[in-house]
């Protein structure tokens, strides 16, 4: 680690001497991967326990106990001694390197002060350090010795590599697919967008998702046992909820209509957006540009792919503006003296993360009283190249969009990717099958005016996997420097 004494704008690589990197079939300007460029200050041992539990000895001999989690493959955050740590994980030839990390940065608490560094890790072992051991309970050991599980070797995806010329070629229209989805009496209804018909491939592939699926998709309704147990958690919440009409108010911001692979984004902001409605009962109707997360947002690669929890760490270490301009800190405002205000930040964030508190520790209870509590909360689902069509109904994969159907081969290059989209609300079908209301980001004109349905009760589609929210606050630049930062910070504790 470097010294924790700089600004949030502190250099941690060498200029990388590949500047364009792609991944999933779009590339960006890369800025913040590359060989490190920090001076080393002192060094820290630490262990990650499962599920989530990080042990530290600092370079003073002390010992902090924590929390950490996965970001996917992405990389982790560490959270300990009142530091923050987040670093991407290495990767060569499309692979993740998960045994080491590339530069990343560690700060205080509070990320509007001059207590940012750089640093980087490396595993040493696959075992929790002996001198970390007696850091934990006997039900915490008991429950890290548990999850253990043996590495899973995994070949390179090739959607890290660059676009193919066949992903440049229009796509067109699978009729085929809409009628056979249609004629099997499904839970829904399919059907062709002509708009869609006007990207590439590629670009149609993107707009499905921002990173490869794993996985097949779950493909039936959850059972009555798994339904009963749910109900029984969550008996005091209503039967149906829904944050478009919460007591004749309209919290929600408007469907968007996507750019490139940006759901991540679309849809974070959106949560945002709406949370910002509830906080302040709809007194300030906030509209951010989700764009801006695509060009200033410097934990994830734009249209190339990202993850919500990398946008809501920006958010709360950078702010989102108004304008869409990038939001540049309180050091960097006064630099550009007249005319900053439209870098300045209109919102931060003072929580965030995994619903359940770490990557893969989601239950449908917990989300749904985070839903009622707070407001509508990020999912990533693997809906698919059928999804692409749905029309209305409660959707469930049939199967037919599946590269080989009925003994018939599918005529596109369409590699299943995991899509951001927003949970707004829960009902009940007129079969009475429970549901999640769910915001896209294909436009109003595509569904049931831009919302599905989906499943509730189990990991229909993957929607348990990234499932994340943030509590957003009106602030500037500055924010977590000023007395209603420490003030709220105080009533918060208490």
């Amino acid at each position: 680690m470097s010294a924790g004494t700089q600004t949030k704008d502190v250099k941690c690589n060498k200029p990388p001497s590949k500047s364009q990197m792609c991944f999933y079939g779009s590339c960006f300007t890369n800025k913040v991967i590359g060989e490190a460029s920090f001076k080393t200050d002192h060094k820290w041992a630490v262990s990650l326990a499962n599920p989530n539990i990080a042990v530290a000895t600092d370079h003073e001999g002390k010992k902090h106990k924590g929390t950490w989690t996965n970001v996917y493959d992405e990389g982790f955050e560490v959270n300990v001694n009142e530091r923050v740590f987040f670093a991407f994980s290495h990767f060569a030839n499309g692979a993740s390197q998960c045994e080491k990390t590339w530069p990343g940065w560690h700060r205080e608490a509070n990320p509007d002060k001059a207590a940012w560094g750089c640093y980087t890790g490396a595993k040493t072992g696959s075992k929790l350090l002996e001198e970390h051991k007696d850091m934990l309970t006997d039900k915490e050991l008991a429950t890290h010795l548990s999850l253990i599980q043996e590495p899973v070797a995994r070949a390179p995806v090739k959607a890290y590599n660059t676009p193919t010329a066949e992903q440049d070629q229009l796509y067109e229209a699978d009729h085929d697919l809409v009628n056979r989805i249609n004629a099997k009496g499904a839970t829904w209804k399919a059907k062709i967008y002509p708009h869609f018909e006007k990207l590439t491939k590629g670009e149609f592939n993107r707009m499905a998702g921002f990173r490869p699926a794993r996985g097949a998709p779950i493909r039936s309704l959850p059972s009555t046992e798994s339904l009963l147990q749910i109900e029984e958690e969550v008996q005091d919440l209503p039967k149906s909820f829904d944050w478009r009409n919460k007591d004749g108010q309209n919290y929600l911001d408007a469907v968007v209509q996507q750019n490139c692979g940006s759901c991540f984004a679309a849809a974070t902001v959106s949560m945002i957006n709406s949370r910002i409605r509830i906080m302040t009962k709809n007194r300030e109707k906030a509209s951010i540009p989700y764009e801006q997360v695509l060009t200033c947002d410097r934990y994830n690669q734009g249209c190339a792919g990202g993850y919500p929890f990398l946008v809501e760490k920006f958010t709360k270490d950078f702010g989102l503006t108004k304008t869409g301009h990038c939001a540049k800190s309180n050091d960097k405002l006064k630099e550009l003296g007249e005319g900053a205000s439209d870098n300045d930040a209109y919102v931060r964030v003072t929580k965030f993360g995994y619903i359940g508190g770490y990557y893969g520790g989601t239950k449908t209870g917990q989300m749904m009283r985070e839903l009622h509590k707070n407001g509508p909360i990020v999912v990533g689902i693997n809906g698919g190249y059928e999804l692409m069509h749905y029309a209305e109904g409660l959707f469930i994969e049939t199967g037919e969009g599946d590269n080989i159907a009925n003994g018939k081969g599918i005529k596109r290059d369409f590699e299943r990717v995991d899509h951001a989209v927003l949970l707004v609300g829960w009902g009940e079908t007129r079969e009475g099958h429970k549901h999640w209301i769910v915001k896209n980001s294909y436009g109003s004109s595509w569904g049931e005016a831009g919302y599905f349905k989906l499943p509730l009760g189990g990991d229909a589609d993957g929607v348990e996997s990234l499932t994340s929210a943030a509590i957003p606050v009106l602030g500037n630049s500055n924010y977590f420097n000023s007395k209603q930062a420490k003030e709220e910070q105080s009533m918060d504790q208490a």
